[in-house]
C-alpha cells in the first residue's frame, strides 16, 4: 500500500499525499457511488411501480440483487472515505522496539520470563 519501512528503529513510515489529492480521489470515489445508487433506486422506483415485477421470479431475483448491490456500494464507499481519513491522521504505524515498550506478548514474556515460586 503506502507504507514503506525505515531501516532504523524498525518503525514503518506511512508516505502521505497531498491534500488536494486525498480530497480528489474521495471527491471521485463519492460521485460515483452517488450515480451508480441513483440508477440503481431508479430500477427500485420502476420496479416497485409495475405489478407485473412482483410476480415474476426473475424480476424478485434481480430486484434483490439492485438492492444487494446498493447496501455493498454504499458500505464500500463510507469504508474508502474513513480509510482515507485514517491515512491522513497517523504517520506511525508501530512503534519501534527500543522505546521501551512491548509489541506483544511474546515481548512481554522475553523480557519478563515466568518464575515458578513454591511456597512450603
Amino acid at each position: 500500500m503506502n507504507q514503506s519501512s525505515s531501516s532504523h528503529n524498525g518503525s514503518l513510515v506511512s508516505s502521505r499525499e497531498p491534500y488536494h489529492v486525498a480530497v480528489t480521489k474521495n471527491m471521485i470515489v463519492l460521485a460515483l457511488g452517488l450515480t451508480i445508487n441513483s440508477i440503481n433506486g431508479m430500477l427500485v422506483h420502476t420496479f416497485s411501480k409495475h405489478q407485473i415485477f412482483y410476480t415474476t421470479p426473475r424480476y424478485i431475483l434481480f430486484i434483490h440483487l439492485v438492492i444487494n448491490d446498493m447496501i455493498q456500494l454504499t458500505t464500500s464507499v463510507i469504508l474508502h472515505i474513513i480509510r482515507k481519513q485514517q491515512e491522513g491522521r497517523t504517520c506511525r504505524t508501530s512503534l519501534p522496539h527500543s522505546e521501551g515498550r512491548p509489541q506483544g506478548p511474546a515481548d512481554l514474556l522475553a523480557r519478563h520470563p515466568p518464575t515458578l515460586d513454591r511456597v512450603g
